[in-house]
């Protein structure tokens, strides 16, 4: 009898784990296309867990948090999460701690779209913390996408320093095939940070990002120093065909959203620019994108 308890609690730790793994894989597809169906034994499972000695499973803990973080928005046990997840990484294939980091950077990346900055930190560093132990390496190289991820926070928490060394060191481990227009797109973003305009508008309209979520941010890029540059015409022209663009694309999940109150906040940004008089008593959304940006440009008369 003690054998075939033993045989049953091991399959049940194997099985809960195997669940919460295609579970929380499951959820952050779904954030971009909303007909991925879940897995029917999950509810079960997930109500059962809190008051189960499962949980005190490392593997299950971990990917059950997870799971929590991502489908609930539940933050509370976020530092521990991480924690926990440098704690046991040992215990995860290569595959497994991969997917793992980047689902729990990604959850980081879509809460610092929305200004908080906890998540923005939290972001960069695990971006820096993985690379460095190779976690986030796909065959000896590292994507465009978290290449760029990791200036995009960097530049945002105006640690340039560390933005510039991060592209000397990793460029070499970006994919051959995009190696050159990733380090133009992320060098465009860097002269523009620090305020080398000429620099980075020549990067952005000499190259051609076929992406389109890159191709989104490098028009959201070129809103923003015509603004400081005062080129309002150019804006105007600029954002209409952003607006055009961003409609089209209804593919891009919760981004659609994000660039189309980018656009919405620029139209207002332009009658502030023209009839400053009428927004004596304005206050900015804290929930707009890029909420730092705009409410730098409100700030400067």
């Amino acid at each position: 009898m003690q054998y075939v308890n033993e045989i049953n609690h091991h399959l049940n730790i194997y099985y809960v784990i195997e669940l919460l793994k295609n579970a929380t894989q499951t959820s952050s597809i779904k954030a971009l296309n909303s007909e991925v169906t879940e897995n029917i034994l999950l509810e079960p499972i997930l109500n059962y867990l809190p008051k189960s000695e499962l949980l005190s499973n490392p593997l299950i803990n971990i990917y059950y948090q997870t799971y929590i973080l991502i489908n609930n928005d539940d933050e509370v046990n976020f530092d521990n999460l991480v924690k926990n997840l440098k704690k046991y990484e040992n215990l995860f294939s290569f595959i497994d701690i991969n997917n793992l980091y980047k689902i729990i950077i990604n959850y980081c990346v879509k809460k610092h779209n929305q200004n908080i900055i906890k998540y923005r930190i939290a972001g960069f560093e695990l971006y820096i913390y993985a690379l460095n132990k190779k976690f986030l390496y796909d065959y000896e190289h590292i994507t465009r996408f978290i290449f760029s991820n990791v200036v995009t926070l960097g530049i945002r928490l105006n640690r340039l320093k560390d933005v510039e060394k991060f592209i000397k060191k990793y460029n070499i481990y970006i994919e051959s095939e995009f190696r050159a227009i990733t380090l133009a797109f992320n060098q465009a973003k860097l002269f523009y940070a620090k305020q080398e305009y000429n620099k980075a508008i020549k990067i952005l309209m000499t190259h051609q990002f076929k992406d389109i979520l890159w191709n989104l941010n490098m028009k959201h890029l070129l809103l923003k120093i015509y603004y400081e540059i005062n080129e309002l015409d150019l804006l105007k022209s600029n954002l209409k065909a952003f607006k055009s663009y961003v409609k089209r694309k209804n593919n891009i999940g919760y981004h659609q959203t994000y660039f189309k109150n980018i656009a919405r906040a620029f139209d207002t940004l332009i009658k502030f620019k023209e009839h400053p008089q009428k927004f004596n008593k304005y206050t900015l959304d804290s929930n707009t994108p890029d909420y730092e940006w705009f409410s730098k440009m409100y700030a400067i008369k």
